[in-house]
């Protein structure tokens, strides 16, 4: 998807999705063709593991409909996802912006990990409801704004990063902010602090939730945080 929005834009790709949507869905195929035939040959090199894209981020509501999403994403990433899974792979997708009207979609799609799960007011749903509405079947990754790691007093930031850990305690889960930090060539001190504290609050959580699972309170913990839908239900078996 960005390979076509680099050579003509944002907006000429959503005018174009009305004006000469005919034309643009032969060159997205051609693309998706590309795409699908790179991965392939991967597979077929032996290359596992978790494969993973950006772009439906430009084909989702206000700049495109949900009925764009369907057809201009949904459709031609469907059989890639498919073709991954199907060699014992995973797909990890990243998707900025309002999830409220394509949200399932993605677990539709057969997504194993959909990230970044940007909170309001940046999205327009929080980590608890994206999880009230996909339950495990995908996993969500993200909700730490990055404007919050930049700017936020750092008592603050630890407490949002703790309520996050715990709204995703047990869940399939992963703490991520919604967008690099790495571009900034001069950190400011609260960046870095906060980034510190992202880190060791983070990793406190891990050790917190292997310590309980070695204990065998949670024996299901590691199979509905790490593996997806499909390969969960066969493992049981």
């Amino acid at each position: 998807m960005y390979g076509l929005q680099m050579l003509i834009g944002s907006e000429n790709f959503a005018l174009w999705s009305r004006e000469c949507r005919g034309e643009l869905m032969e060159v997205v195929a051609e693309y998706s063709r590309r795409v699908l035939e790179h991965a392939k040959r991967a597979l077929a090199a032996g290359i596992r593991g978790v494969f993973g894209w950006v772009g439906p981020e430009l084909c989702i509501p206000p700049l495109m409909s949900v009925r764009d999403f369907d057809e201009f994403v949904a459709a031609f990433d469907r059989p890639i996802i498919d073709a991954i899974h199907d060699a014992g792979g995973r797909v990890w997708v990243h998707c900025h912006g309002r999830m409220g009207p394509v949200l399932e979609r993605f677990v539709e799609m057969g997504v194993d990990v959909l990230n970044p799960i940007e909170p309001p007011p940046m999205g327009d749903v929080t980590l608890q409801e994206a999880f009230r509405r996909v339950g495990d079947r995908m996993g969500l990754e993200g909700d730490i704004e990055t404007h919050d790691l930049m700017i936020m007093p750092p008592d603050r930031f630890r407490e949002l990063v703790v309520a996050t850990l715990e709204c995703g305690r047990g869940r399939r889960f992963i703490l991520c902010p919604t967008s690099g930090y790495m571009e900034d060539p001069q950190p400011s001190d609260r960046l870095i602090q906060n980034l510190l504290i992202f880190v060791n609050e983070g990793v406190a959580h891990a050790r917190r939730m292997a310590a309980g699972s070695a204990r065998g309170r949670p024996s299901a913990w590691r199979e509905r945080t790490w593996l997806p839908a499909s390969r969960r239900t066969h493992h049981a078996h």
